[in-house]
């Protein structure tokens, strides 16, 4: 169990390069092109590309009983 705030430093220090070297950050962004719904068209390594106006957004979603998570960051 996270809170919000866990998860939104989580999704800063991943995508920020505090995390991962910068070569396995473009691995984690080298998606396959696919729709997965949601406005999610494309998936990595562990990400999920979704495209909205114009601007790639990398995250990942999940449902489970009725919810819906998404976290994201440019």
């Amino acid at each position: 169990v996270s809170r919000p705030w866990d998860v939104a430093r989580f999704n800063r220090e991943l995508f920020s390069g505090e995390l991962l070297s910068p070569a396995m950050q473009d691995t984690m962004r080298t998606c396959t092109n696919v729709n997965l719904g949601g406005g999610a068209n494309g998936y990595g390594f562990g990400t999920m590309r979704y495209t909205f106006e114009g601007r790639s957004w990398f995250g990942h979603a999940g449902d489970i009983n009725g919810f819906t998570q998404l976290s994201s960051r440019i």
